[in-house]
């Protein structure tokens, strides 16, 4: 396929959206009837089997009978040709199969971009069960609920994607024997066993997005033969205390670990029940603060008060909330330090304040919106894992500065970690800003604790794990250098720790700097009988080779 043909004197190719190995997925215009359309083509050159086209032709058949807002709709299949310049034999045939255009971002890329609330969750899960429960009427099942196949609209809407291997009452048993095809992390129990399945399946994987949501991430992750044994074997991890929100109702946790039963008969009857019970816990959530903020985790706290991940549900965007510990709400001189803090002038260190007020929640709660545009969590860098010592060393020097300018302005922020310190600016020279903030005393002179800190958050960098007292970075990953130990050793010192921001950066920069071999040293060193023996064999090796090309000369 290629841009501006035309299948049928009907359908246009404009732009190509994505491709693999045996198919490709273009952004279309339909002449005749004057819109959008996304085409998805398979050469039948390439596919692997005679059940691949099945397959193609069954996803095309089983969408043209599925009519439902959430669901895809197919409007055409066809073949096409593409022939060798001047005609003769084809240089190209296959399959288009012809479907409505979405505008919008499938769910998988929405989680890697950002995290999602309760209340958002249950909005989309009740979108997406509703459509399911419109292909089970319609006798269809899914098998490969996940989230990039749910295709969330501009306005909201959930439109369920890629009924590639479903099945249909009327399906051959050829098309679905091997009963493996999908995605191992979402993948039902039953269906690993290769046992008789029904619509139960499509939620067991619809489980396994809800708990993504709540979490961040599902449930079993690891080597494809571990999480496939998971599925069968091992109970999901808790919701509450690893991850999940702080608000997590009891129902729907309930209702979340019910649907990942690893009995078919254990989980809800129907994606009608399913719907019914998300609609109840719908009706039960509290207020949201303002109108308009929902709290998705904490993130840190302090003496004063604690700051939140949220949720600005008018918006859909990510903010941070600072909120007076609820402990303190009676304590009028608590409150009065707190509308204190926030009046102050806050210096360039600390993320910006968008909004300030008091709201009426149970009693009235006084609270500030910190803005998180343009900005990404320090935990974001550790998504693949540890950093290298260099670039992590880096990190913590950008994070000192910043400290240092808050320290100068009279701050102190407690409660630092790679959740609190955000990045922005250019990804290779980012700017620092902190969530948390506090006034400092007068008598405090010493800002140890933020600089005790600095050292479990370098500490978290270099091994990709929270610090445990005693644990030596370079004991959790080998390619610590033991300079860095020293580094985190002596900032969580009581005995010589460092006394300021200025005085931890001076000791990062005079970090060690690794050897590096030059090209006036390009022999190995003979300090040991091997170098001998190595620069032996290297004199010997060129001698032999200045040897063979004189005779080779002199004949």
């Amino acid at each position: 396929m290629r841009r501006h043909m035309v299948l049928e004197d009907r359908y246009e190719l404009l732009d190509l959206v994505s491709s693999g190995g045996m198919g490709e997925v273009w952004r279309g215009f339909d002449r005749r009837l004057d819109r959008p359309v996304a085409i998805k083509g398979i050469r039948l050159d390439r596919a692997a089997s005679d059940t691949v086209v099945a397959l193609f032709q069954q996803e095309a058949r089983i969408g043209a009978k599925l009519r439902h807002p959430g669901l895809t709709v197919i409007h055409d299949l066809l073949e096409y040709r593409l022939d060798e310049p001047g005609g003769g034999t084809a240089r190209e045939k296959g399959l288009a199969l012809v479907m409505e255009f979405l505008e919008g971002e499938d769910l998988g890329r929405l989680l890697e971009e950002r995290t999602f609330s309760v209340r958002e969750t249950l909005e989309l899960g009740a979108k997406t069960i509703e459509a399911l429960r419109a292909a089970h009427a319609a006798g269809v099942i899914h098998r490969d609920v996940k989230p990039s196949n749910l295709m969330v609209l501009p306005d909201g809407q959930v439109k369920i994607c890629d009924f590639g291997i479903a099945k249909a009452r009327d399906s051959t048993k050829g098309l679905t024997a091997d009963g493996m095809l999908g995605t191992y992390a979402y993948i039902a129990p039953e269906r690993i066993r290769l046992e008789k399945t029904d619509a139960r399946v499509d939620l067991y994987s619809f489980g396994i997005v809800m708990y993504e949501l709540l979490r961040g991430r599902p449930p079993f992750e690891g080597e494809p033969g571990a999480v496939l044994h998971a599925h069968m074997e091992e109970r999901p991890p808790s919701l509450r205390g690893t991850g999940g929100p702080p608000d997590l109702p009891e129902d729907l946790e309930e209702l979340v670990l019910q649907l990942l039963e690893k009995d078919p008969a254990a989980r809800p009857p129907d994606a009608e029940t399913v719907l019914r019970r998300i609609r109840e816990i719908e009706r039960s959530l509290p207020r949201l603060l303002q109108g308009r903020y929902e709290l998705v985790r904490r993130l840190a706290s302090s003496g004063l008060t604690d700051t939140y991940l949220a949720r600005d549900v008018r918006a859909h965007r990510d903010v941070a909330l600072r909120l007076l510990r609820s402990d303190l709400l009676g304590d009028p001189s608590s409150r009065e330090e707190f509308l204190h803090e926030l009046a102050r002038e806050l210096p360039g260190s600390v993320a910006a304040v968008t909004e300030t007020g008091e709201s009426p929640v149970a009693v009235t709660l006084p609270f500030a919106v910190l803005d998180l545009d343009r900005a990404v969590p320090l935990r974001s860098r550790l998504a693949d894992g540890p950093l290298p010592a260099q670039e992590a060393v880096r990190l913590a020097d950008l994070v000192l500065r910043a400290l240092e300018r808050g320290h100068a302005d009279g701050l102190a922020h407690p409660g630092l970690s790679p959740d609190t310190v955000l990045l922005s600016g250019d990804p290779d020279r980012p700017d620092v800003r902190f969530l948390t903030f506090a006034a400092r005393p007068p008598s405090s002179a010493e800002p140890g604790d933020d600089l005790r800190a600095v050292a479990r958050l370098l500490h978290e960098l270099l091994t990709g794990t929270p610090h445990r007292p005693g644990a030596e970075p370079s004991a959790l990953n080998p390619y610590v250098p033991s300079w860095c130990d020293e580094l985190v050793r002596r900032a969580l010192s009581s005995d010589r720790p460092y006394r300021s921001a200025a005085e931890f950066r001076r000791a990062l920069q005079d970090r060690p700097v690794p050897a590096r071999t030059t090209a006036r040293d390009p022999l190995p060193q003979a300090s040991s009988p091997l170098g001998y023996l190595g620069v032996g064999l290297l004199i010997v090796i060129t001698l032999v080779s200045t040897g063979l090309l004189l005779l080779t000369w002199l004949r």
